[in-house]
């Protein structure tokens, strides 16, 4: 089995989970660029 076995059950196992997890950092990650590219956008029209 080893390491690399375990390791693969385990991520098997809560694959749901991870993928969630994924999911929701991916989603973050685009709001937080959404925001600050809006906010990069903004400023460069104020000046």
């Amino acid at each position: 089995m080893g390491y690399v076995g375990i390791a693969f059950f385990v991520v098997w196992q809560n694959k749901a989970e991870i993928l969630f997890r994924l999911d929701l950092l991916i989603y973050t990650i685009q709001l937080v660029l959404n925001l600050l590219w809006s906010f990069f956008f903004f400023t460069l029209k104020s000046l």
